[in-house]
């Protein structure tokens, strides 16, 4: 089996060093599956601790709006979910958390749907943050892609930091892939499953 790192966006923000296990079950960061094998990295951000900070998720204008989303392929509300379920990752792991409220990042989202083309410094002074954790979503799929039957979820993102105080604050100080499956052991997807239960799985195991 390919050697890949068990992982999530929350360690990768909150941990040092990140050790390679022999196989990982659930998912990978930085690595996708035609890749060699990783090496030993340092990939960790740790300036979170006592800083003000605020979460934002942009999803592409194909999982946002795409047909999927009436068959069960797509989720519902992607970048809604993935925000709150990485507040709660944050609020939880952090020892002393200074997070935006959640509802005021929803809002800016759902006010801007594209503020993510707007200068990264610009919102790190409308929410007034020192820091600013964007995860950018590439793929956010619950079933096998081509079947209507089979469910097998991928949830593809890059996970970066912008901060108030780097010489560009447009300028990510910190940036990582994150990849997660679900089933998460196994190259094929499942019959006996629904969409909840798939989005859910891959939201835990993401954060």
């Amino acid at each position: 089996m390919r050697r890949t790192r068990q992982t999530t966006a929350l360690t990768i923000l909150l941990t040092l060093a990140l050790a390679l296990p022999a196989c990982s079950l659930i998912g990978y960061v930085g690595y996708d599956r035609n890749d060699p094998p990783p090496r030993d990295v340092a990939a960790a951000y740790t300036d979170l601790e006592g800083r003000r900070t605020a979460v934002l998720v942009a999803v592409a204008d194909g999982i946002r709006y795409g047909s999927g989303r009436a068959t069960g392929a797509l989720p519902v509300r992607p970048a809604e979910l993935l925000t709150e379920a990485m507040h709660r990752a944050l609020s939880s792991g952090l020892t002393a958390p200074d997070l935006v409220p959640l509802r005021r990042s929803l809002r800016l989202m759902a006010d801007d749907p594209y503020w993510s083309l707007r200068p990264l410094g610009q919102l790190l002074e409308t929410l007034d943050v020192e820091r600013l954790v964007v995860v950018d979503v590439a793929t956010f799929r619950l079933r096998e892609p081509g079947s209507a039957d089979l469910w097998r979820g991928r949830l593809d993102a890059t996970v970066s930091v912008h901060a108030a105080d780097a010489p560009d604050p447009d300028e990510r100080v910190f940036s990582e892939r994150v990849g997660v499956d679900f089933p998460p052991n196994s190259e094929f997807g499942i019959a006996n499953s629904d969409a909840q239960t798939v989005q859910l799985a891959l939201l835990k195991q993401f954060t």
